[in-house]
Order: C-alpha cells, then structure tokens, then sequence
C-alpha cells in the first residue's frame, strides 16, 4: 500500500546519502509468512517462528508449518527426511 511504501522509504532514507523518492520505486514485493500459534490471542511478534514438520496418521499426508525463509534448506530436508521414514 503507498502508505505502507512511504513508511518504509523513510527509514531507509535515514541511512542512505541520496534520499530515494517513492517516484523512483519500480517494483515491489510482499508475502505471508504462516506463524505457528498454540495460542489464538498472542500477538504476532510473540510468535515462535520455528517449523514443524507433520504426518497425519490417518492419511500419511506430510505438512511443514510455520518456518523462515532463512531456515528454508533446513525445513526442506527435515521434511524430505519425515518422507524417506514414512516410506522406509
């Protein structure tokens, strides 16, 4: 959202000699990340932001929840591991 842009393009301008002008963005980018939560009234920042791998034992269907990007290598083989057991 611009609102969302300006906010962003202002504290980045703190640290940078040639202030950036919204003008000058050409693109963007924006994602979710889903955040495990045992609790439904925490608030987000207090949030584990660990992954978790699941097999349902009544489908053998394999989910990983939750999760960062910078952990991405670790979730895909802890997951790729739970599928090498459940198919021995």
């Amino acid at each position: 959202l611009p609102d969302e842009a300006e906010y962003l393009i202002d504290h980045f301008n703190q640290f940078i000699g040639k202030p950036l002008r919204t003008a000058e963005i050409t693109g963007g980018f924006a994602g979710l990340r889903p955040l495990l939560q045992a609790d439904p009234d925490a608030e987000t920042r207090a949030l584990v932001r660990d992954h978790e791998v699941e097999i349902d034992p009544r489908s053998g269907l394999i989910s990983i929840m939750g999760g960062k990007w910078t952990t991405y290598r670790l979730m895909a083989q802890e997951t790729v591991d739970a599928a090498c057991r459940a198919l021995n």
